[in-house]
């Protein structure tokens, strides 16, 4: 069987119980932090705070996908 075939989401790979909406309700926290990050950075008037706000907004966000 090759890697690319093992790596592939199925049914039956899908762990039991899990959901959109459960996949949804982890993906608020990551989105009120990275919100509340940016405009912290804009306050402060920090590029680079912006900058890593983003990152780590982005990162949390691929996370929960």
């Amino acid at each position: 069987m090759s890697r690319k075939a093992r790596n592939r989401m199925t049914r039956e790979t899908i762990p039991e119980g899990f959901s959109a909406p459960m996949a949804f309700v982890d993906l608020l926290p990551v989105v009120f932090f990275g919100l509340s990050a940016v405009k912290t950075g804009n306050l402060f008037h920090s590029g680079l705070f912006v900058a890593g706000a983003v990152v780590c907004l982005l990162s949390g966000v691929v996370k929960v996908g």
